[in-house]
């Protein structure tokens, strides 16, 4: 259903309907988003009639399409009789569907269909979780960064802390629930599999760290030097993220509250998180500090010059970064370190070149990328 230039038809709604049934929003939302972020308006009608005629599990990825295109939905009823659906477009010309098949069992899944009709298409809800943040920092403090997707909330938040002897430590807090379904592992379910996707999920979690660690860290590097680092981080960190559970033990306190808590060093750094919290995943990277043993609290927005509790954009967020410490420049190696060699070393294209030089293999340029091949 990709639009291939040759005709301006609006998709028709059993094209939509059809391609709605094969790509569910659950339990992968990324993938959903990229795969739906590739249409053009002309998919509008068609997903606005399924609001009005398809399947009532449908609405929510419907809706969910519709707001790629600048379309805000909203619910207004609390009974199948009076309840409808009010689209509101850039302009905010107002337009009412009605939904033709829904039963009272829908009514109880309708607040997951909504999005506030005042907000921009690119604004974020609200914050709807609790942050961590570093306990007792005197020095500065920002938001740095966050994740997620408008239609469904911010995901996870970072925030920076300026300690002493040039040292940073960014503290990531994430809603638990929605980083598991927007890495395609959601299960509210008491299970053995959700046993198996709570360890699945934790090592995802475990590989985004790493690879924030070993990607922000690294020194300033050229040519083939630099391409063997980028072609070698993958490699390394999936065989690092893979062994977290053995990483090295850390005692964290939020509060009155103990965390234990597993920790991956690199270079002049180190990264870990915690798994207690329930509902939330708890995360800290380092840079210059030599201690793991970390004291956290609650914190909320206005402690970091930014305002969580209304709706808030990434311009909004740049705007609040550009007078802040440059964290890139505070995160990065002054000078190659050990640990740095053996991300390039995991290089395919390193290894190629090794064992191609002391004679165990052959010579077959076309297995691997060459440096040159390779994009800064």
């Amino acid at each position: 259903m990709r639009d291939s230039g040759v005709t301006e038809t609006p998709f028709t709604y059993e094209q939509v309907l059809a391609w709605l049934s094969s790509h569910p929003l659950e339990p992968d939302r990324f993938k959903f988003q990229c795969e739906a972020g590739g249409f053009d308006a002309r998919v509008v009608p068609g997903m606005i009639e399924v609001l009005a005629s398809g399947p009532f599990e449908l609405h929510r990825a419907a809706g969910c399409v519709l707001a790629f295109h600048r379309i805000g939905t909203k619910s207004y009823g609390s009974t199948v009789e009076d309840f409808e659906y009010r689209l509101f477009g850039p302009g905010r010309n107002e337009r009412v569907v009605r939904p033709q098949h829904l039963k009272a069992t829908d009514m109880a899944e309708l607040a997951f269909i909504s999005v506030d009709p005042l907000r921009r298409f690119d604004e974020y809800p609200p914050l709807d979780f609790s942050l961590t943040g570093l306990s007792q920092c005197l020095g500065p403090r920002w938001v740095t960064s966050f994740e997620g997707f408008p239609s469904f909330g911010v995901r996870s938040v970072y925030l920076a802390h300026s300690v002493e002897d040039g040292g940073l430590i960014v503290v990531k807090t994430a809603h638990r629930q929605r980083w598991d379904d927007d890495h395609g592992g959601g299960n509210r379910t008491g299970s053995e599999d959700s046993d198996r996707l709570r360890t699945r999920n934790s090592e995802l979690f475990a590989r985004v760290l790493v690879l924030f660690i070993v990607d922000s860290t690294r020194p300033e590097l050229q040519g083939e030097d630099r391409s063997y680092y980028k072609t070698g981080i993958y490699p390394f960190v999936d065989s690092h993220a893979e062994e977290w559970r053995r990483w090295e033990s850390a005692q964290w306190s939020l509060g009155e509250q103990s965390l234990d808590a597993r920790v991956f060093r690199f270079a002049d750094g180190w990264t870990g998180f915690s798994v207690d919290d329930p509902d939330r995943y708890i995360a800290v990277a380092a840079y210059n500090v030599a201690d793991t043993n970390v004291r956290l609290e609650e914190v909320d927005g206005a402690a970091y010059d930014f305002d969580f509790s209304m709706p808030f954009t990434i311009e909004q967020l740049r705007a609040h970064t550009d007078t802040k410490p440059d964290v890139a420049s505070l995160m990065r190696a002054r000078t190659k370190h050990p640990n740095h060699e053996a991300v390039s070393a995991a290089s395919p294209w390193f290894q190629y070149l090794v064992t191609d030089r002391i004679g165990r293999t052959e010579k077959n340029p076309s297995a691997y990328a060459r440096p040159t091949d390779v994009g800064s």
